[in-house]
């Protein structure tokens, strides 16, 4: 979790970038080209590449890393630090990709990312961040921290004399209607879980898909925000 915001898994994170850079192998096996990954990521990575990379702490890079290197993974500190962050990639006349290591881009400055880079975020989210929403929406719903900490009081006493009422039931997501703006991956899972719940499902998206899965009620296109609002 970075800043209360929820990320995806560090394997997943791991799994997307070690996929990126197998995708953007050197043309010979001599040519070994220079990536700079987190620090925490090199001995995760280094033995999934086969020497097919030479990794680099991004936190160490020097002048010559950043001359040579082809793909940059911020961490999510060094990217707060913009003239550190744009300099650096500024530096890196051979880059090829900016590999950022989370689903959202808005931490990144677009316009002031040299245009030879291309810009890749982490698809591997789907699922760890879905499971978040579901359980914000149970949470908010069944008020389970609520819950137990009311039973604690009530129930577990020796004496079992208290003045507690016994409380009213909680509300059910079955039957309530969840709008999900975008269908992406994160989108399209939650809508999912959200549909096995027995809610219905209404979205917008800039391409709804066509045919609706069948656990979306509705979908239209991005015009179509104030109707699902």
């Amino acid at each position: 979790m970075e800043g209360g915001i929820p990320r995806a898994p560090y394997s997943a994170m791991a799994l997307q970038l070690t996929l990126t850079l197998a995708c953007l192998l050197p043309a010979a096996a001599w040519d070994v080209s220079t990536a700079l990954v987190p620090k925490d990521y090199l001995a995760e990575l280094q033995p999934r590449m086969e020497g097919s990379w030479r990794l680099v702490a991004v936190e160490e890079a020097d002048d010559s890393d950043l001359a040579q290197a082809k793909v940059i993974a911020p961490s999510f500190t060094m990217a707060r630090n913009a003239t550190v962050f744009y300099g650096m990639l500024d530096k890196m006349k051979e880059g090829k990709l900016l590999q950022w290591l989370a689903t959202g881009v808005d931490l990144i400055n677009i316009s002031r990312v040299p245009a030879h880079f291309a810009i890749c975020n982490v698809h591997q989210a789907g699922v760890a961040i879905s499971e978040y929403v579901i359980a914000a929406l149970l949470s908010w719903n069944i008020k389970l921290a609520d819950m137990e900490a009311e039973f604690r009081r009530c129930t577990w006493r020796d004496n079992r004399v208290n003045s507690c009422k016994m409380s009213r039931p909680h509300k059910t997501a079955f039957g309530q209607t969840i709008g999900i703006i975008g269908l992406g991956a994160i989108g399209q899972d939650v809508a999912a879980k959200a549909g096995a719940l027995g809610m219905r499902v209404v979205a917008v998206d800039s391409r709804p898909p066509s045919p609706l899965p069948p656990y979306i009620a509705w979908a239209g296109g991005d015009e179509k925000l104030p109707q699902l609002m």
